[in-house]
């Protein structure tokens, strides 16, 4: 899947995950694969929005394998109910993700 943001969108999206991912300790293996594989796109947004620092680039491509999709989807969809009101603006984004995820694997 691949995602089109913009710069504010993709730092909503990064201070969500990396807020949510320092609040969760998984507790099991499954947990723990899920969140590692979102650690690792979180890791490849931050690298994107460093990488524009340098330069102009006003649009972003956020290309998730099926694996990554669905964790996101999980991810997600467990962050929304617990700190969607601190993060509206970002839940609002990843509800446009998930959504879009929902009808790809659906």
């Amino acid at each position: 899947m691949n995602f089109k943001l913009n710069r504010t969108q993709l730092e909503g999206i990064h201070y969500l995950l990396t807020a949510a991912l320092r609040m969760h300790q998984p507790t099991n293996m499954a947990d723990s694969l899920l969140t590692e594989l979102v650690d690792g796109v979180n890791d490849r947004i931050r690298a994107k929005i460093k990488k524009a620092e340098f330069n102009n680039k006003t649009g972003f491509s956020l290309k998730l394998n099926s694996k990554e999709a669905k964790a996101l989807y999980c991810w997600f969809n467990q962050i929304e109910q617990s700190m969607g009101e601190h993060y509206q603006y970002e839940c609002i984004i990843t509800r446009q993700i998930v959504n879009d995820i929902d009808k790809e694997y659906a």
